[in-house]
């Protein structure tokens, strides 16, 4: 039964994954679909992903201080979440656009100091 229920979780979160790259609503619709699936699913090992994307439809609203919280709760609660380094990036990104030059300067530290092994990408 619980392998069940992951394979339902991933792939509810790879629709929402969707929402979140683009290629469906990034706005309104998109950050209900991910809060919903964090409150259905709040230790779900894919939550921390969630959470990122949760964010990442704030960041591509320009709602930036709503990005800023989201995260920051997503680095907090899932440190452990493959987009741990992903949400301290974006973390850094949305202060930056808010003009909190010096607080997106330690994110950006944070990130590669605690996350050394983080893609490329990421860096």
């Amino acid at each position: 039964m619980h392998r069940v229920h992951e394979e339902v979780a991933e792939r509810r979160l790879l629709q929402l994954q969707q929402l979140g790259r683009g290629r469906g609503p990034v706005g309104a619709g998109g950050e209900r679909a991910f809060k919903e699936f964090l409150a259905q699913h709040p230790t779900d090992p894919l939550a921390g992903s969630a959470q990122y994307w949760l964010g990442r439809t704030y960041f591509a609203r320009n709602n930036f201080n709503e990005a800023v919280r989201t995260f920051a709760e997503g680095y907090k609660k899932y440190p452990q979440s493959q987009r741990a380094p992903e949400n301290l990036l974006y973390l850094g990104r949305s202060l930056a656009a808010l003009n909190q030059k010096n607080n997106a300067c330690q994110s950006f530290a944070r990130m590669l100091s605690e996350y050394p092994k983080a893609s490329d990408a990421t860096k």
